[in-house]
């Protein structure tokens, strides 16, 4: 079963960009660190940990130097994809659904932060 890890902000790479003021907004909900109960789900593709998901938070992570609680997934798990064609979080969540990853928690947790997104 996938657990959260805890991943240092410096190694994940960032798949959006962020809104500054949004940052700044968020800042102040993160100074006593990350809610653990929204994590960030982070595709290894063959070592380099790749964000899907809480840009925002990240860019956050790394001012505060705090640790980033991690959903990881391996690429391999997700079977041929084109990477480059992809264009957000509610595509990896399809390639997960392909994969029969649909009731793991690293797609719940990424269903969930889309939804949020989407209020």
């Amino acid at each position: 079963m996938r657990q959260i890890t805890l991943i240092d902000a410096d190694r994940i790479v960032k798949y959006n960009r962020t809104d500054a003021q949004r940052v700044t907004r968020l800042l102040p909900l993160m100074v006593d660190g990350w809610d653990v109960s929204l994590p960030c789900v982070v595709i290894d593709r063959a070592g380099s940990l790749c964000a899907v998901n809480a840009s925002h938070r990240l860019d956050i992570a790394l001012r505060l130097g705090i640790d980033v609680p991690c959903l990881v997934v391996d690429g391999d798990e997700l079977g041929e994809y084109n990477w480059d064609s992809l264009c957000d979080a509610s595509d990896i969540l399809e390639i997960m659904s392909m994969a029969g990853l649909d009731t793991d928690i690293a797609y719940l947790a990424l269903s969930a932060h889309i939804e949020s997104e989407q209020i």
